[in-house]
């Protein structure tokens, strides 16, 4: 049945909870924030930035750059140009006969 929901969840059906989800984000959150442990506030992951070489402090934004940005993707593209050497009387006659052949 086109266009028409035919099985599965309910509209308006929460997904499950995930614990391990929400440990996850509960972890990543702490990690970023101000920790008054560390020197001048700055959190865990800015210490940890401050300790790499700055090849690898690139490396570790690019990483996690490419997961809040989507990725572009290729596109490939034919860009062939047939030539058309008919003249304007050659269509037009042409599309007279066509014209005429539906008739």
């Amino acid at each position: 049945m086109k266009g028409q929901k035919t099985g599965g969840r309910q509209k308006g059906t929460p997904n499950k909870d995930n614990p391990i989800r929400g440990y996850l984000l509960t972890h990543s959150i702490g990690y970023f924030k101000p920790n008054e442990k560390n020197p001048d506030g700055m959190s865990d992951f800015e210490v940890d930035l401050a300790m790499m070489t700055p090849e690898d402090r690139v490396g570790a934004e690019i990483r996690i750059l490419k997961h809040h940005t989507s990725e572009l993707k290729s596109v490939d593209m034919d860009m062939t140009v047939a030539e058309h050497t008919e003249t304007i009387d050659e269509r037009l006659a042409r599309l007279a006969l066509e014209d005429e052949e539906g008739e």
